[in-house]
């Protein structure tokens, strides 16, 4: 014997049914809209000017993590930091001079371990540089040096990290060296 709900009983389960549904949209969009202003608020705070020049005790990270304990910061020339959203996509690019730094230095392995002179990269190295000053070479940063400028024997290259996603560069992080003059380039970005 099947049992049947009366007329009644139908009505309010189907009534219930479609609060249910009513609520659940309700709490969805609550949700999205939360993380919307989340994100705008956190793209307001990140947008300030991305050329303001970063002060010389911001960019001591970039040279301990190239081995460079001894250098210092001596003058920032150029400052780019791309607007933060809640994606990573960035592009950070810095040009900066430091003291401490030998002019004469004509071999990387007096730089330290990882440092290779700029026109003598191994493939994969060559493909972050490659990736990392298209990405320089946007438009954002029209200071930055080009390609055939970073990539000569003058100039030594430190791959900081590199990230290959479907067997492409998604992200890289690499610094360059021109010691006859003391100045470091610095660029970051993730696509």
């Amino acid at each position: 014997m099947t049992r049947t709900m009366s007329p009644r009983m139908e009505y309010w389960t189907k009534v219930l049914a479609l609060w249910g549904v009513v609520v659940l949209l309700f709490i969805g969009f609550g949700v999205v809209r939360v993380m919307w202003v989340f994100a705008e608020s956190r793209s307001e705070a990140d947008a300030g000017d991305p050329y303001e020049p970063a002060v010389p005790n911001d960019l001591q990270f970039i040279l301990n993590r190239v081995d460079g304990d001894s250098l210092h910061v001596d003058k920032v020339l150029h400052t780019y930091r791309s607007v933060r959203h809640l994606l990573p996509d960035h592009l950070d690019a810095i040009v900066f001079k430091v003291r401490g730094l030998d002019p004469t230095v004509q071999d990387a392995a007096k730089l330290g371990e990882h440092w290779s002179r700029a026109d003598q990269l191994d493939p994969v190295t060559k493909r972050a540089v490659d990736r990392a000053l298209s990405w320089a070479a946007s438009g954002e940063t029209p200071w930055f040096p080009d390609k055939g400028e970073l990539l000569s024997p003058s100039v030594f290259v430190y791959p900081i990290g590199t990230v290959f996603y479907d067997n492409d560069v998604n992200a890289a992080e690499v610094v360059f060296v021109r010691p006859s003059d003391n100045t470091f380039f610095y660029v970051s970005f993730r696509s």
